[in-house]
């Protein structure tokens, strides 16, 4: 448990119970967001690449809830 509050910097403040939809922000969130800033400032709007990066992060997120990251046609 001590390791994976050093994730979330402000838990070695507090004891954060909110349960909005703002939580603590984690390490890992704020270095993909300066990654996703940075590319923005030195490249420009990167589409292509950050449209392979939404369905990495659907084949991410539907591995996690068992389901298929693609619709089936009927």
């Amino acid at each position: 448990m001590a390791e994976w509050r050093k994730e979330f910097p402000v838990l070695s403040k507090v004891n954060y119970l909110p349960n909005c939809s703002q939580g603590p922000q984690s390490r890992k969130s704020w270095a993909a967001i300066e990654s996703y800033l940075d590319n923005w400032a030195t490249v420009g709007m990167d589409w292509d690449f950050w449209c392979e990066e939404v369905e990495l992060a659907k084949g991410e997120f539907a591995r996690l809830i068992g389901a298929s990251p693609f619709l089936l046609a009927s």
